[in-house]
């Protein structure tokens, strides 16, 4: 986790200047770390009470989530190959959950959006529009990244 909003905008800008291969190393890095430290913690510890970087108080259990969201988005937003596209249906069904949540306590345009696999609700301003997408085309439309211009514009996500 980030201390501050500050600090998370600049170590992005600062990794987004590093070379392929110690992105790649810092990835593996946090990883190895995460990973240990996860291994160590008790069983009650899952269910200790955390603050995100969004002032958000989650579950201890939540932070993987937050990890694998957070590293498979940023690596559609590197745009060194990995598209939107290439991320697993479970992922995006996840991922679409989560954000359709947190949108549906932002201001914004009201929508019905339909998938393959669910209809989902934003309530917002004006009568709900109705938006049929791919898994992977409203996952990046939710999220920010190549989204269709005929759609509403949305306020950023995260």
């Amino acid at each position: 986790m980030y201390a501050s909003t500050e600090q998370r905008e600049a170590e992005i800008e600062a990794g987004a200047r590093l070379p392929a291969e110690q992105l790649r190393a810092r990835l593996v890095g946090t990883a190895g770390a995460l990973a240990e430290q996860c291994a160590e913690l008790p069983e009650g510890a899952w269910s200790a009470q955390v603050v995100t970087a969004q002032g958000r108080t989650i579950a201890a259990r939540e932070v993987l989530w937050l990890r694998a969201r957070e590293v498979q988005v940023h690596a559609v937003d590197l745009d060194a190959g990995m598209t939107v596209d290439d991320l697993p249906d479970a992922f995006c069904i996840a991922l679409l959950d989560d954000v359709v949540a947190w949108r549906a306590a932002r201001p914004g345009p009201a929508v019905r959006l339909v998938t393959p696999d669910a209809v989902r609700e934003l309530p917002g301003d004006g009568p709900p529009r109705r938006v049929e997408l791919s898994l992977a085309a409203a996952t990046a439309w939710l999220t920010g990244r190549n989204a269709p211009p005929d759609l509403p514009a949305l306020p950023a996500w995260l």
